[in-house]
């Protein structure tokens, strides 16, 4: 399905979805899991909204975050927006995300990132429960790079997950997706992972 017929499909669910239970409904979470927004793109052209995901700001340590090969959190933020930590990536290293709550009209994803050293680059996959919600599914979202001062990834949409997700005998309408960032070769920090919301709340 191309990213084209994705969207027009998202959105036509969205508008039915709407029209039935009204707009104050809608906004109250039945197509976003968003429930405050900010745009921290802004810099950079991006004027979307976003969410930050669970402890995607990484203001609470290592809860809810699977790290493995030596990846850890450290006390050094993004300097583009306030916090306090954000996680070390070495060469091979991976960090995975807690659980983000995702619904139709949240398509895409995004974050912030620095190289420490070499010139490498770092491979995004989302994972989420398959139909069944037995099996977890991992796809790529594609690789990026960055220089030594911190900057926005790019925007990476996963409405195919979103909708796949939210199959997997959710009776809430939504769908957990996780976020593994993979440092392929070279060493990166990443921080402030955002879900980007379709309405704004």
């Amino acid at each position: 399905m191309s990213g084209l017929l994705r969207m027009i499909f998202v959105l036509g669910v969205a508008a039915v979805a709407a029209a039935t239970i009204g707009p104050s409904s809608a906004k109250a979470g039945l197509l976003s899991c968003g429930t405050s927004v900010e745009r921290p793109f802004a810099a950079w052209g991006d004027m979307s909204p976003y969410t930050i995901a669970p402890n995607g700001d990484l203001s609470s340590g290592t809860l809810g975050w699977s790290l493995s090969g030596g990846a850890k959190v450290v006390a050094e933020n993004n300097s583009l927006r306030s916090g306090a930590n954000s996680v070390s990536l070495p060469s091979g290293a991976s960090a995975t995300s807690p659980a983000a709550c995702v619904k139709l009209a949240d398509p895409a994803s995004r974050f912030f990132l620095r190289s420490t050293s070499g010139t490498g680059k770092v491979k995004v996959d989302i994972q989420y429960k398959s139909a069944v919600g037995l099996l977890t599914v991992t796809t790529n979202l594609g690789y990026t790079t960055a220089g030594t001062a911190w900057q926005p990834s790019p925007k990476y949409g996963h409405v195919l997950a979103n909708i796949l997700g939210t199959l997997a005998l959710n009776s809430k309408l939504s769908a957990n997706l996780r976020f593994k960032f993979t440092a392929v070769s070279g060493s990166f920090m990443v921080d402030d992972l955002f879900v980007d919301p379709l309405i704004q709340i």
